[in-house]
């Protein structure tokens, strides 16, 4: 027959390494989304530095409000993902 105190510390034992598992993960998961979002925001300058060429080109010659909103609207989401990462 075991020791009480013995199976009663291996459990302790069995549950802090579970917890310390699931504390990796949530951090892994953590790290991941910050660098999803990271690469989100990026992927936005780069849009948003070609849109900028693009509209200085186009309303320079035209005026169209479409393109002029799609900018707008892409400059609000790097403005909220800035939020995000502050």
């Amino acid at each position: 027959m075991k020791d009480p105190i013995n199976k009663w510390a291996n459990e302790a034992q069995k549950r802090e390494q579970e917890a310390i598992l699931v504390t990796t993960d949530f951090a892994d998961q953590g790290f991941d989304a910050i660098h999803e979002l990271y690469e989100v925001n990026k992927y936005i300058e780069t849009r948003l530095e070609e849109l900028r060429g693009d509209i200085e080109s186009y309303v320079a010659e035209h005026y169209d409000p479409i393109i002029l909103a799609r900018y707008d609207e892409l400059t609000k989401i790097k403005h909220f993902i800035n939020k995000l990462n502050q």
